[in-house]
């Protein structure tokens, strides 16, 4: 998914971003839009904003809409964004809570008690499951984090 990022911004001429902003970029803002339901959802732009930081948020994630059309404005007051393609943001939201919970069994309890929670799951939250998976599985040892949370994620998918 990374690489799909990186060929999408090598077409991308004048004032162009480097491949590593758009990676971390791209990342917060799918966990957004993944974090309350655990299914790509239309988020506020002012959240993405706020999830972004730094006074360029704005330029940022123009960025992503307007050259890369990663993201698309949506509703009637043109005040939500969503990713265009779901798959993208389910890996890109794996990939986020691989480098944020890191080796942090608290918060990779907490996770999985809250998806287990989620209606309907797993099968209802199965493309992030799965997506988390493989990212866990791409990363392997880098990934870094508990065992025992890494022997739940290689089972997902063995429901």
């Amino acid at each position: 998914m990374l690489e799909y990022l990186n060929q999408i911004n090598r077409d991308v001429v004048e004032d162009k971003v480097d491949d590593r902003s758009i990676h971390k970029d791209a990342k917060i803002i799918a966990w957004q839009c993944l974090e309350q339901t655990f299914k790509p959802i239309p988020i506020t732009r002012e959240n993405a904003l706020k999830a972004l930081g730094n006074d360029d948020a704005e330029n940022r994630l123009n960025y992503l809409e307007n050259r890369l059309h990663l993201i698309q404005t949506i509703g009637a007051a043109k005040d939500e964004i969503r990713f265009v393609l779901d798959p993208l943001a389910e890996y890109l939201a794996g990939l986020h809570l691989l480098e944020f919970f890191g080796n942090q069994q608290q918060l990779w309890q907490q996770f999985l008690q809250k998806a287990a929670d989620t209606e309907d799951a797993p099968e209802s939250i199965q493309g992030f499951l799965l997506a988390l998976r493989d990212c866990y599985l791409a990363k392997g040892k880098q990934a870094n984090i508990p065992e025992t949370i890494a022997k739940q994620l290689e089972n997902f998918g063995n429901w």
